[in-house]
């Protein structure tokens, strides 16, 4: 009986060899599958990190010109504020000339005889003379000799 338990024994230990060889090869094939899922994993990891590190560089670029626009539009707004006081004060300067105007169209209107006066007939060569005098077009007249002014 022994040898038959032996044998029955040695029967199954082969087979539990041969299923355990097996059951290797099935682990050994599912290893090789993890290890390629593994470098295929490592690799898009690799490919995200790079994106992400682009896109951090995309993200900085666009915090800096969110900053600058920020100031452009702080500085534009400035400007306008000062345009606006200017407008502002230009109405009220314009207001106060049309008052002031209107006072001295009054006060002209209430001189006496001032319509009586009588206007030059060579009012527009007196106002051409001053205009000349005004803007230093008579230094080149021919009326002035500029010898005679340096000999003074």
């Amino acid at each position: 009986m022994d040898a038959t338990l032996l044998k029955s024994n040695m029967t199954k230990l082969e087979e539990k060899v041969l299923k355990t060889k097996a059951f290797i090869d099935v682990l050994n094939k599912d290893k090789a599958k993890l290890q390629e899922l593994n470098n295929q994993i490592k690799e898009e990891l690799k490919l995200v990190q790079e994106e992400f590190e682009d896109l951090k560089k995309v993200h900085q670029e666009l915090v800096e010109e969110h900053n600058k626009l920020k100031m452009d539009y702080t500085f534009a707004n400035s400007r306008v504020n000062e345009l606006e006081k200017y407008v502002e004060e230009y109405k009220d300067n314009s207001e106060q000339l049309a008052q002031s105007i209107a006072r001295s169209l009054d006060t002209l209107e209430d001189i006496s005889g001032l319509e009586d006066i009588e206007l030059l007939d060579n009012l527009n060569e007196e106002l051409n003379a001053a205009e000349d005098y005004t803007t230093g077009s008579a230094l080149e007249s021919e009326l002035l000799d500029l010898e005679d002014l340096e000999n003074n």
